[in-house]
Protein backbone atom coordinates (compact mmCIF):
# COMPACT_ATOMS: atom_id res chain seq x y z
CA UNK A 1 0.00 0.00 0.00
CA UNK A 2 2.33 2.64 -0.97
CA UNK A 3 -0.64 5.10 -2.70
CA UNK A 4 -1.52 5.75 1.09
CA UNK A 5 -1.13 9.51 1.19
CA UNK A 6 -2.04 12.44 3.84
CA UNK A 7 -4.71 13.48 2.08
CA UNK A 8 -6.23 10.14 2.05
CA UNK A 9 -5.73 9.35 5.38
CA UNK A 10 -7.06 13.16 6.83
CA UNK A 11 -10.23 12.62 4.42
CA UNK A 12 -10.86 9.05 5.99
CA UNK A 13 -10.58 10.26 9.23
CA UNK A 14 -12.82 13.10 8.88
CA UNK A 15 -15.58 11.02 7.54
CA UNK A 16 -15.35 8.95 10.72
CA UNK A 17 -15.67 11.48 12.65
CA UNK A 18 -18.34 13.27 11.07
CA UNK A 19 -20.80 10.14 11.23
CA UNK A 20 -19.88 10.16 14.77
CA UNK A 21 -20.83 13.33 15.29
CA UNK A 22 -23.77 13.04 13.00
CA UNK A 23 -24.59 10.05 15.30
CA UNK A 24 -24.14 11.82 18.68
CA UNK A 25 -25.87 15.50 17.66
CA UNK A 26 -28.94 13.60 16.38
CA UNK A 27 -28.81 11.38 20.22
CA UNK A 28 -28.68 14.55 21.92
CA UNK A 29 -32.19 15.66 20.07
CA UNK A 30 -31.20 17.76 16.64
CA UNK A 31 -32.02 15.74 13.84
CA UNK A 32 -31.44 18.56 11.20
CA UNK A 33 -27.79 19.36 12.28
CA UNK A 34 -27.17 15.63 12.67
CA UNK A 35 -28.47 14.83 8.78
CA UNK A 36 -26.23 17.53 7.88
CA UNK A 37 -23.61 16.46 9.50
CA UNK A 38 -24.46 12.87 7.80
CA UNK A 39 -23.88 14.60 4.56
CA UNK A 40 -20.75 15.99 5.39
CA UNK A 41 -19.54 12.46 5.98
CA UNK A 42 -21.01 11.76 2.20
CA UNK A 43 -18.70 14.40 0.93
CA UNK A 44 -15.75 13.37 2.77
CA UNK A 45 -16.39 9.99 1.44
CA UNK A 46 -16.65 10.92 -1.86
CA UNK A 47 -13.60 12.95 -1.41
CA UNK A 48 -11.03 9.94 0.11
CA UNK A 49 -12.65 8.15 -3.01
CA UNK A 50 -11.51 10.59 -5.12
CA UNK A 51 -7.87 10.69 -4.05
CA UNK A 52 -7.57 6.94 -4.18
CA UNK A 53 -8.79 6.82 -7.68
CA UNK A 54 -6.38 9.91 -8.37
CA UNK A 55 -3.35 7.40 -7.05
CA UNK A 56 -4.32 4.44 -8.40
CA UNK A 57 -4.50 5.84 -11.74
CA UNK A 58 -1.58 7.54 -11.35
CA UNK A 59 0.97 3.88 -10.37
CA UNK A 60 -0.36 2.70 -13.21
Amino acid sequence: MKNISLPLIIGAVMCILSILFGFYTINTGDTFRGVLWMVAALCWASFVRNVFRKNNKNKQ
